[in-house]
């Protein structure tokens, strides 16, 4: 049976056997989604899987039948947020305009459509970033996810390549990329017990342009040696 539900195919990609009735699978899936509904709400990975039992009503027996612990659940989920993420981004780089508009018009729509479609995806990415601070495997995953993302950013402003005047292009595409992570992930709270920025630290819709705004002037800023006057 051909799987295209993303939580049995997370299930199955990390070897959990799935079930392959129709009403079982439909079960799981309800499982999967009160966790997340569990998550969300407790922004953290802080419920039970009894708690999952009531919340999607799936008996505690039947949640056991087919995954050893919390952590294993979590995992699931931490896959199914990363698909859906992965496909906002292939989305936005789909949309892109034609870079030969210039680097400056290229950088506002790829900069600010990443960072939207992490906004979208942020209660569902802070709490799953808590909960990778104390589980290796998720750590690892979280780890892999931001350098899937950035090979994807720095791969579309290399397509800038002519107005970059740096002399290693992908290297200050990459530690742009970096730069305008760290404040967009700081405003939006991810790896922080604090949550999600509040109206003190700025406007969202400022902070977008005023990052992109550096980073154009970043890539095509002449570079002066050491100790240049």
């Amino acid at each position: 049976m051909k799987l295209t539900s993303p939580p049995l195919i997370a299930a199955e990609s990390i070897g959990i056997r799935v079930p392959q009735q129709e009403r079982s699978r439909a079960s799981f899936e309800r499982l999967v989604k009160a966790a997340r509904k569990l998550m969300q709400e407790r922004g953290s990975g802080d419920f039970t899987l009894n708690d999952v039992s009531k919340v999607g009503k799936v008996s505690i027996g039947s949640i056991y039948n087919r995954i050893e612990s919390k952590d294993e659940l979590l995992i699931i989920l931490q896959l199914v947020i990363s698909r859906e993420v992965d496909e906002s981004l292939e989305a936005v780089v789909e949309t892109l305009p034609d870079p030969e508009e210039g680097l400056e018009a290229f950088v506002y729509v790829l900069l600010g459509s990443v960072a939207e479609t992490f906004r979208q995806s942020a209660a569902s990415l802070r709490p799953l970033m808590r909960a990778a601070s104390s589980d290796l495997r998720m750590a690892e995953k979280g780890r892999d996810n931001f350098r899937q993302t950035q090979r994807l950013v720095v791969e579309q402003l290399m397509r800038c390549a002519d107005e970059i005047t740096a002399r290693d292009k992908a290297a200050a595409c990459t530690s742009a990329f970096r730069i305008y992570y760290a404040a967009i992930a700081r405003h939006l709270g991810f790896g922080s017990l604090g949550g999600a920025a509040d109206e003190n630290d700025g406007n969202w819709e400022t902070l977008k342009a005023d990052i992109c705004r550096m980073v154009v002037l970043f890539l095509t800023v002449r570079e002066r040696s050491l100790g240049a006057k």
